[in-house]
Parts: structure tokens; sequence; C-alpha cells
């Protein structure tokens, strides 16, 4: 009942920190401007908990989402040119919150979310890039969750990191083997619930989890690492111990 009370408090939390969702506007990055999304909903709604996918030609797949009280099952491709067009086939489940991580098969996994009756999704779905058909995946026989992160290791297993779950453990973590269809729960858990994080890979094999609220709504302004050598995880740089020209944080240490 912990759980399922954080999964709900999470989801309150999500609606609380964006009560009119996520504005859609230009960003910059080092290649340029980039045009602005239309999303598949109208001018005067907002979108929000979509997840958004870089495909090895340069495309850009954005999966689900939610817009005012729609949970949407809709996929769109974005080319590099920056126009965008409907994916031939629609996600079987409507979610937001969930992930869509590109496995080293080339197909993308679509993991967890929120449904239409908030409730998180079980299922599994994988697309293949290269048709934009969508099939529910092999069942999954991990931990379901919503605002959690899925990070391909160096190895090809997935990490599975943080979020609410409706049963277990939210502070877990545990590792996919798509090739076994296998899931490893990991002895070692994160220091403190965490959702809506981000999880980087590092270029020595390491994951880094930064960031997010915890169950209470409050920012978290710490990270951790993950070593996949070990299974542990190493408490690194709180950015609201950092002071000008100091380094005041216990654990390991930013590279800059």
């Amino acid at each position: 009942m912990k759980s399922l009370r954080s999964s709900i408090a999470l989801f309150v939390i999500f609606n609380l920190l964006f009560p009119a969702g996520l504005g859609l506007h230009n960003h910059t990055t080092s290649a340029g401007p980039v045009r602005p999304f239309r999303p598949p909903v109208q001018a005067d709604q907002r979108l929000v908990g979509q997840a958004v996918t870089a495909l090895p030609d340069g495309r850009v797949l954005l999966t689900g989402g939610k817009s005012g009280d729609r949970v949407l099952a809709e996929a769109v491709i974005r080319t590099a040119q920056g126009s965008t067009a409907a994916s031939p086939s629609k996600l079987n489940r409507a979610r937001f919150g969930h992930t869509a991580t590109l496995l080293s098969q080339g197909q993308i996994l679509l993991l967890g979310g929120l449904g239409p009756d908030g409730e998180i999704v079980k299922e599994a779905e994988l697309v293949d890039p290269r048709t934009g058909q969508f099939q529910l995946g092999p069942q999954f026989k991990g931990t379901p969750r919503a605002f959690h992160t899925a990070t391909v290791l160096t190895d090809g297993r997935l990490l599975i990191a943080g979020g609410a779950t409706p049963s277990g453990n939210p502070q877990s973590i545990e590792l996919w083997d798509s090739k076994t269809n296998t899931v490893e729960t990991l002895t070692s858990s994160l220091q403190s619930l965490r959702a809506m994080h981000s999880a980087t890979l590092l270029p020595d094999g390491t994951v880094l989890l930064w960031g997010g609220v915890d169950d209470q709504a409050q920012s978290l302004q710490q990270g951790e690492i993950f070593d996949p050598a070990s299974g542990s995880l190493i408490p690194t740089f709180d950015a609201s111990l950092a002071t000008a020209g100091s380094q005041s944080s216990p654990g390991k240490t930013p590279p800059w």
C-alpha cells in the first residue's frame, strides 16, 4: 500500500508541478535552432509526459503523452529537416510518463507510464523505427513503473531506476537482459525515492542518476552514480552544497 500511495503521490506531484503542462517552444542546440514540434492535439492544449527517442538516422520518435484529460496513443516521427508525420501505427496502450529506449538490436522499447485509468501500464511495447509499427513486447518480468529512467549499458543490458511503482520498492533498481528477457533486482537501492530524474551513460560505462523529485514534491539537488561492474550506487556531487570556487560534498566528485 505504501508503494501504491507513492505512485498516486507522484502522479499528483506531476500535476502540481505542471498544472498547465509543459509548453512546446523553440529550442536551440549546437546544430542550430530546432523547429517547434506540432503535437496531434488542439493548439490551445499542452502536451506532457511524452517520450522522445533519437534514431540513428537523425529522425526523432515522439510517443504517447497527456493532453488535458486525454492520454495519447499517437506516435509522431520528426525528420532531421524539421518536418513531422504521424507514425503508421499507434501504441497498443496509451501512456504518458513512460520511457522509450533505443535498444542495441535497433528496436525501441516502451516501458511503464500511466494509462487513461491512472494505473501504471504493465505491458511493454516494441516499435521498429524502420516501419513505425508497434507491437506488444515480450512479457516484462520487472516492476511496472512511471516517471522512471531506462538506460542501455555498454553490455546491452537495460538499467531501470526510480519512478513510481504499484508494488515493491520504488527505490529499487533493475537490470533487464533483452536477449534472455530476464530481470535482476539488485541488492543496492536508491538512497531516496527519485522520479522525473535524468539518467546519463558516462564515458566510463557508469550511469549518473541526477535530480528529479521525491514523494514530498521536493526537488532533489544531488545525484548518484551506478557502477555496473560492482552493481553499487555511489553518492555524487550535491548541488545544494555548491559554492563558488569550492567543493564541499562527499562521494564521487564531478569531472569539472
